[in-house]
């Protein structure tokens, strides 16, 4: 009976340790899975190691003042005939500020995920072309390579080559003939556009311009040598480009950045894709090593316990002329199929979540890596616990097993201290994970974004802000709005827009950037942004009249703000301050305060309005937002409605650290 009950226990026990280094093997790999996923960005390209982003870096006396992502449109081709040891370039317009509508013969499709290509973009990169010829098919003015995706949405068929789409932007409406079908770009490229309009459509005046930095320049480089020479050299070949006034009193400079460090590298002004972060990457590698080592400390202290009980067995073989080295063995065999068998159940388990989390494919190297390292690390373990059967004399096994622990003492403290610790740790960060995420959203409730949704205006053309009044006129006649407002950014998304600004009494003409934030005279109150001195800007004179925040007044050097006069680029007069912001967080409290400018939204073409803020009486339900569209559908018959509730939109900056302190507990 006591051998049977023996036998039960240590089923029991095996099963427990099985389950048990299934759920951390589970816990583990999502976490590794993840960053395996966050440093595969942009590897798969072929010439991923020889590909370098172009980036634009202005210095001020010897120190660096700025840095952007993008580079200027005159980049590339500068870069190209300095250096021709540069095996090849190709550029990308985004326009930031820009809504793309692409009309077929039936709908008209809002898009987001546009930009222009020059004819290299498919020689440099490794986006797979499906149909079309890879030279040619951007090369020709008013041509368009969609994606598969797209191909499907617009027409039901990939088989498009010919067919004919007209694009609506900024700069116009004009048709494109479609010559490419491109597969969608991957999950892990930094870049995701489902529209590639030709470059050369793009007005001639801004295709080697070199004050609108709104192009992203790649490089292919396989000379590693030339990259410190070609960055260090730059600004005597920009002198030869800016003779304008603008930003004269700094000195343009580039930094070339790997292609493949781009993703995880800290976001920069004009930076639009979703940054990864190196940090929470080490913390959740740290976090995934912490629950196998509370796993394996606990079957370690579990197994050699079973092991100490079945001395007397052990004893009893190694009496009848069984080695020790065949005691190994068994347990070797033993802890391996232990170790395979909870590495087979946490990849079932993988198997069925799967379909639910958000990774994009199967990293079968490091799962077989892992499984590899599971089975090294079981003969380990078996080959350890083994000694401690044989640990007792034969005799005295024979006569009675030991009920003490080998383990007992410096050992077994050192396990469960081991196992305490780390527990205690993750419980702790998690703790101070979730207070901090708390702490900063509370910090952001000074600004106004509950109850708040965004609606996303279609590209600004002539006689739209007619439309736009008509819309919001139509909007006030319902009782669950309580205030609008017109801008071209909302809090939580980066300005992305600047100008070259200045005192109009400085006799040198020195200028620095400033994030330029156009909207109408609601914006700050919708928000319940407050000023610190001075009034906002009005509706009579909002040609000549901006507001500025105190980063703003900092960088200007003044310390009675109200009143200065301006110079602002683009502007033909003078500018007067008319109001000093309080500093507020256009991103989260991770980003410092950056310096902005408020202006009218009909001060500047360069810079339409995106966006129409909509405060209401109450978070609003689906009920209000199908009111809402209707009223859309009126004033913009052939548009689809898009847009976000603010709040939603503005915490997804926490979400890291949300699921770090998930993940830690």
């Amino acid at each position: 009976m006591k051998t049977r009950l023996w036998r039960i226990s240590y089923m029991k026990s095996g099963l427990y340790i099985v389950i048990e280094l299934a759920v951390a093997f589970v816990i583990a790999m999502l976490l590794l899975i993840y960053v395996w996923q966050e440093y595969s960005f942009d590897t798969f390209h072929e010439n991923s190691d020889a590909i370098y982003r172009v980036e634009s870096a202005f210095y001020e006396e010897g120190e660096k003042s700025e840095q952007w992502a993008t580079s200027s449109f005159g980049y590339g081709v500068a870069l190209q005939q300095a250096w021709p040891q540069i095996d090849g370039y190709t550029c990308v317009g985004a326009i930031h500020e820009m809504g793309h509508l692409v009309q077929t013969d039936e709908h008209v499709y809002r898009e987001e995920r546009v930009a222009y290509a020059d004819s290299a973009f498919f020689r440099i990169f490794s986006f797979r072309l499906l149909k079309g010829d890879i030279g040619s098919c951007l090369s020709r003015q008013n041509t368009v390579v969609i994606s598969a995706g797209r191909a499907l949405k617009y027409f039901g068929s990939t088989d498009v080559l010919g067919r004919s789409v007209t694009v609506e932007n900024g700069y116009g409406k004009q048709i494109y003939k479609i010559s490419g079908v491109m597969e969608d770009m991957p999950e892990n490229s930094h870049l995701h556009y489902d529209v590639l309009l030709s470059y050369t459509s793009l007005p001639l005046s801004i295709q080697d311009h070199w004050y609108i930095h709104e192009c992203y320049t790649y490089i292919l480089l396989h000379d590693r040598s030339l990259k410190e020479n070609i960055e260090r050299s730059f600004p005597v070949i920009a002198k030869t480009y800016t003779t304008g006034k603008v930003l004269q009193n700094k000195q343009w400079g580039i930094r070339l950045t790997p292609l493949k460090d781009i993703h995880l590298n800290k976001r920069l002004p004009y930076e639009i894709e979703e940054k990864g972060n190196r940090k929470i990457l080490v913390i959740y590698i740290s976090v995934a090593l912490g629950i196998l080592l509370i796993g394996l400390a606990n079957y370690l202290n579990i197994y050699i316990m079973e092991a100490v009980q079945r001395s007397r067995k052990v004893g009893i073989r190694m009496a009848l002329g069984a080695s020790r080295m065949d005691i190994r063995k068994d347990f070797i065999c033993e802890t391996v199929l232990l170790f395979l068998a909870a590495y087979v159940l946490g990849c079932g388990i993988l198997e069925i979540l799967w379909p639910y989390l958000p990774f994009y494919s199967v990293p079968y190297v490091l799962l077989i890596c892992i499984g590899l390292f599971f089975i090294g690390l079981g003969s380990f373990l078996g080959w350890y616990a083994s000694g401690y059967s044989w640990k007792y004399p034969i005799y005295s096994i024979l006569h009675e097993a030991p009920d003490r622990n080998p383990l007992s003492g410096t050992k077994v403290s050192c396990l469960v201290l081991l196992q305490f610790f780390i527990a205690s740790f993750l419980s702790c960060f998690a703790f101070v994970v979730c207070k901090q995420i708390a702490y900063m959203q509370e910090e952001e409730k000074s600004i106004g974004v509950e109850n708040v949704y965004v609606l996303k205006l279609p590209p600004f053309k002539q006689g739209m802000e007619f439309v736009v009044a008509q819309l919001k006129n139509r909007l006030k006649e319902n009782p669950f709005v309580e205030r609008l407002s017109v801008s071209s950014a909302v809090p939580g998304e980066e300005i992305a827009s600047f100008l070259s600004n200045g005192l109009y009494h400085d006799t040198l003409f020195r200028t620095q950037p400033y994030e330029m934030l156009c909207c109408d005279t609601s914006f700050l109150a919708l928000y319940g942004l407050a000023l610190k001195e001075g009034r906002n800007f009005s509706d009579e004179s909002y040609r000549s009249e901006v507001v500025i925040n105190e980063a703003a007044v900092q960088q200007l050097g003044i310390k009675n703000a109200v009143g200065e006069k301006l110079v602002v680029e683009c502007m033909d007069t003078p500018m007067t301050i008319v109001g000093v912001l309080k500093d507020y967080h256009q991103l989260s409290l991770e980003n410092p305060y950056t310096p902005i400018m408020m202006m009218d939204w009909r001060c500047l073409d360069l810079i339409p309005p995106c966006y129409l803020s909509i405060r209401f009486t109450k978070r609003p339900d689906s009920e209000i937002l199908e009111k809402v569209r209707n009223v859309w559908n009126i004033t913009f018959a052939n548009v689809e409605m898009s847009g976000f509730y603010e709040t939603d939109f503005y915490e997804a900056q926490f979400k890291d650290g949300q699921i770090l302190a998930v993940v830690s507990a």
